[in-house]
């Protein structure tokens, strides 16, 4: 990072408004770009993505105040802007697909009905990247508070191993695997 922008930077952390309004400036025409290409064409017609920017620069200036980021050369502020905004377009995305999915399901009484049946293979095809970088953010959420042995269950379980293989190979019961898994799919289910 430029010594300038450090400056720019140092000065947001203090919270000086000139200071946010520049950096501000400075990316968000790139954020702005970023935030559209992750979003469905339909999406970004809603203004969207103007307001996904705006609420990651607002997170970011947040978070800088707060001190949760060191800064030294090695970190790029460019990346740490678009992780948080590419964040942000999960969160939206995946809000987005949730409403939808409830309003699916409420006009659906039962699998059986015609609409339903078109509703549940829509959802069984391969996922858009939107839909992709919503269920990521939606699973390191639901994995944030679990601990490392915990993660490595659920990391198992999604990739197919049975519960008997990850009793196995982690020393713990099929039981505690069984209701770990079942604690985060109730909990995914939960933010949808």
């Amino acid at each position: 990072m430029s010594d300038d922008l450090k400056q720019w930077v140092a000065a947001a952390k203090a919270g000086d408004p000139r200071a946010e309004t520049h950096i501000f400036q400075l990316y968000m025409n790139r954020l702005l770009a970023l935030a559209g290409r992750h979003l469905s064409p339909r999406m970004a017609q809603t203004g969207d993505a103007d307001d996904i920017v705006q609420s990651a620069m607002r997170t970011f200036f947040r978070r800088l105040r707060d001190e949760r980021f060191v800064w030294d050369d090695s970190i790029d502020l460019w990346w740490v802007l678009a992780r948080i905004t590419v964040r942000k377009v999960g969160h939206r995305v995946d809000q987005h697909f949730a409403d939808l999915r409830f309003v699916a399901w409420d006009q659906c009484a039962s699998p059986e009905e015609s609409g339903s049946a078109a509703f549940i293979q829509d959802f069984a095809r391969e996922p858009t990247p939107e839909e992709a970088i919503a269920a990521q953010d939606l699973l390191e959420r639901v994995l944030e508070p679990l601990n490392p042995a915990q993660r490595k269950i659920v990391e198992l379980r999604l990739e197919g191993h049975s519960f008997e293989e990850i009793s196995g190979r982690l020393g713990c019961s099929e039981s505690i695997a069984r209701r770990l898994t079942e604690k985060v799919k109730q909990a995914m289910e939960a933010s949808l």
